[in-house]
This record gives C-alpha cells, structure tokens and sequence, in this order.
C-alpha cells in the first residue's frame, strides 16, 4: 500500500491520496513507489508551475532514489527533498501527516492481502 498527502494553494487545499497492488520486494521499495506515485499526483492535479515543490519521506534512501522530473516538466521551479522523522505520532504537523501517511499505507496493504487471501474485511 502507499498513501500521499498534498497540500497546496491560498488558502490552503489538501489532497490525500492511497492505493496499493505495488507487489514490492521490502519496505523501501513500498516507500519510493508512494513517493512515485504522490509525485506523478502533484504534477497531474496541482498547479505548479513557477513554484518550489517539497517532497518529504520518512525513507531517506527513497528521497535520494525518487526522480521529479514530472514535477520539473510541470514547470515547478525547484524540488526539495526533506526527511521527516518516522514514527513520531503527532507532535507536530509534519508527524501527524507521517504518521497518516503510514496508516493510510498499511491500511490499503491490508486491504490488498485479504483480496488475495479471499478475506472479507468489515
């Protein structure tokens, strides 16, 4: 599963975004394909031309991994590649966007596994 968040715009607009069926071999694979995926959203649906884009991850070899070229082709005037802390709860906003960020993952994961399984989830 993967989960992205994206927030942007004046006043502020925020769009949370999940899906899984990655079939990933390991966390870090799992961690670069939401990037992946939170970045392809970014440059589809946000206006970012002429704007500074920052992409945060608690996974630094995903931040280091991840191309954005889709956000420079959408015209974003630069890309910043920020760690955030994982595993932190909600001490502040970065952390609470983490950690639903993780939840919303593992959820759709879940969801994924019991469609395989044949598992009726309630």
């Amino acid at each position: 599963g993967w989960a992205a968040w994206i927030k942007y715009g004046v006043p502020a607009e925020t769009l949370r975004l999940s899906g899984g069926g990655m079939h990933c071999q390991g966390s870090n694979q799992a961690e670069l394909l939401a990037l992946k995926h939170g970045i392809e959203a970014i440059a589809a649906q946000v206006p970012v031309k002429g704007k500074v884009v920052v992409v945060q991850s608690d996974c630094v070899g995903a931040l280091e991994s991840v191309g954005v070229n889709p956000l420079t082709l959408a015209g974003a005037l630069g890309v910043r590649k920020k760690h955030v802390k994982g595993h932190q709860g909600v001490k502040c906003p970065r952390s609470a966007v983490n950690t639903w960020t993780d939840r919303a993952a593992r959820e759709e994961m879940l969801k994924r596994r019991a469609e395989i399984e044949g598992v009726i989830l309630l």
